[in-house]
Formats: C-alpha cells, sequence, structure tokens
C-alpha cells in the first residue's frame, strides 16, 4: 500500500488530485487500515473542493486511529467550508484534546466562533492560541476585530498593537487600528493609524478615505477634500470617496463644484 500512497502524494504535487484519490483508493484495497491514506485521501477531496467525501475520508482516517489530530483538525476546516460551524468546532476542539499544542486548531476555532457572532468565546479561543504561540500576529488580529465587534475598542486597539509589534508589515491591523481610535473619537490617533496603513500599501484607498471623512468630523475641511481627491487618483470608482467629496463641497458652500461631483457619482 505504500507505493500507492507515495504515488497518490506525488500525483497532489503536481495538483492532480483525482489521479492521486485513485492511487489511495487502490491502496486501501490492499491495506483497510492505513489511516494516513485516508486522511491524504481527504486532503485530495479538500483541495477539489469535494468537502463531504473530504469528512467522509477523515472519518474513516479517524475511525482506524482515532488519535489522529490532523484528520480532526482538517475534518474541521471542511465542516467550515460547508458552513457547518457546529460541527467545525467540535472537530477542532478533538483536535486540541488530542494536540493541546495545536494553536492553529484554536485560531481556526475562534474564526468560526466569529462567524457564529460568539466573539467571547471566539476570544478566549484566539488567547489559548496566543498561549501557546506567542508570535501568533494573526490570533492577536483578530482577537481584535472580535473586540471590535463588543464595541471594546480600547481592548481592541491593545490586540490590534500586539499584532503589529510581531509584524509592522500588518497594513490590516493599522487600518483596523485606525476604525477603534474613530470610534472613540481619537482622531488624531485614528489618522496616524490610517497614515501607517497608506504607508504599507499606498493603494489603500479606503484608507484614504476614512482619514477624510475623520478630518471632515474635525471640521478640517481643507484637508478633508486633499485626502479625499487623493484617494479618488488611486480609484476614481470609490464611490464612498465620490460621496463624502461631494459632502465636504456642499458643507463648505462650493455647490457648483458640488454639483458637478453629484452628477459624476450618479453616473458611476
Amino acid at each position: 500500500d505504500s507505493a500507492y500512497n507515495n504515488m497518490g502524494i506525488v500525483y497532489g504535487s503536481l495538483k492532480k488530485h483525482k489521479e492521486a484519490i485513485a492511487a489511495y483508493q487502490k491502496a486501501t484495497v490492499i491495506n483497510p487500515k492505513n489511516d494516513t491514506v485516508y486522511y491524504n485521501m481527504g486532503i485530495a477531496y479538500r483541495r477539489l473542493k469535494k468537502h463531504k467525501e473530504a469528512i467522509a475520508a477523515y472519518k474513516k482516517a479517524i475511525d482506524i486511529n482515532p488519535e489522529n489530530d490532523r484528520a480532526y483538525f482538517n475534518m474541521g476546516n471542511a465542516y467550515d467550508e460547508l458552513k457547518q460551524y457546529k460541527e467545525a468546532i467540535a472537530a477542532y476542539q478533538k483536535a486540541t484534546v488530542i494536540n493541546p499544542k495545536n494553536d492553529t486548531a484554536y485560531y481556526n476555532m475562534g474564526i468560526v466562533y466569529h462567524r457564529l457572532k460568539k466573539h467571547k468565546e471566539a476570544i478566549a479561543a484566539y488567547q489559548k492560541a496566543i498561549d501557546i504561540n506567542p508570535k501568533n500576529d494573526a490570533a492577536y488580529y483578530s482577537m481584535g476585530n472580535a473586540y471590535d465587534e463588543l464595541k471594546q475598542y480600547k481592548e481592541a486597539i491593545t490586540a490590534y498593537q500586539k499584532a503589529i509589534d510581531i509584524n509592522p508589515k500588518n497594513e490590516t491591523a493599522y487600518y483596523s487600528m485606525g476604525y477603534a481610535y474613530d470610534e472613540l473619537k481619537q482622531y488624531k490617533e485614528a489618522i496616524a493609524a490610517y497614515q501607517k496603513a497608506i504607508d504599507i500599501y499606498p493603494g489603500n484607498d479606503y484608507a484614504y478615505n476614512n482619514i477624510g471623512y475623520t478630518y471632515l468630523k474635525m471640521e478640517n475641511f481643507e484637508e478633508a477634500l486633499d485626502i479625499f481627491n487623493q484617494g479618488l487618483k488611486i480609484n476614481k470608482d470609490n464611490i464612498h470617496l465620490h460621496f463624502n467629496l461631494l459632502h465636504t463641497l456642499i458643507i463648505t458652500n462650493e455647490y457648483n463644484a458640488g454639483k458637478t461631483q453629484l452628477t459624476r457619482s450618479l453616473k458611476k
């Protein structure tokens, strides 16, 4: 059976997943008790987006070897793809019971809790992932998002900052931090965070929009107009930039310019 299993692995590396599955099936005929073959078959099915078949293969692997934490973990991923979130969480939990050091299982569990809008449970799962791997910047970032959903903006900022400390190029963490500062009406800090996101990725037109809108709330109209126009140079189709520019022009009594902008926006 090892020859067919190895053949399946080679086919998989060549992205010939149907051929890989055929090889794994031949391996199971020779040795029906090889859990690794069923596990590999599950991986091949998942790459073909045949998630139900993948789950069936993972279950076969688990029936043979109930300690196969990788099969439980990947079963969780397949259930997640099928939007069967409760089953996904149960599979991830099984994986962590067998292997308590699997930080990715805790992280993925947090993502699924987030999808279910169970943000407190998501935070607890992310914290478990961080306890295992303190360098998991994705877990800190996602924790920040969960705190944001709970409107606990100070805690969100702390989590985003930790993600940035680990990965200073985390543009989305800066962007989300800007939003949290904005909600706290700490506008200067919000603008600084959005600007950091732009420094990392100059094409982030939404960061330009948010900076402009923050300036608008501060009644710094000239700065707002300038930023909205800069954003439109990056993405002329961003409707938020068009309407916020229009709004600013109207506030500043530049009605003719506002009407022209409105006409352009309505043509989008």
